[in-house]
């Protein structure tokens, strides 16, 4: 609790790697599913630095650090935000959420207009080839998956 209140204070003081750093420590008081704007800009700190940890190479990602990230995904997943985490999910190069959020629980029709925009993301979007291949791979596979595979969309890829 103490964590907790001060990652506030120091959030209301414009110390924001202060205040992260305090609410990694508070565990699972710090509610992701409250929706103040100390809570979005402390998630948002959260998604930036656990996106540099794993851009860099051997560095270690604090566990509290990706549970408030799993966390946050799976926010997403319960209110059916699934472009919002697919979003996340391209940025911290998770692919496993991003299969998740492109086919998870999603009937065919909704399937089909999330890999429609999956593609569109990626295409438009991510500027490195090896992950944009790596990503375009996956779409591949997910559209070979549905119950009709959609050919044109799959050349595409």
């Amino acid at each position: 609790l103490a964590a907790l209140v001060a990652s506030k204070v120091y959030y209301h003081l414009g110390s924001y790697e202060d205040s992260l750093s305090y609410a990694l420590g508070a565990g699972p008081l710090f509610d992701v599913t409250h929706g103040s704007q100390y809570v979005e800009t402390i998630i948002a700190k959260c998604i930036d630095s656990y996106t540099a940890r794993r851009a860099e190479e051997g560095a270690t990602i604090d566990t509290r650090l990706e549970d408030i990230v799993n966390r946050m995904f799976d926010r997403c997943f319960e209110h059916g935000q699934y472009r919002q985490a697919l979003g996340i999910a391209i940025e911290t190069k998770r692919l496993d959420v991003f299969e998740r959020a492109v086919a998870g629980d999603l009937p065919d029709s909704l399937v089909c207009d999330m890999l429609s925009y999956a593609f569109r993301v990626v295409m438009s979007l991510i500027q490195s080839r090896d992950y944009r291949s790596q990503l375009l791979r996956t779409l591949v596979r997910l559209y070979r998956a549905l119950s009709t595979p959609d050919y044109v969309q799959m050349c595409q890829c």
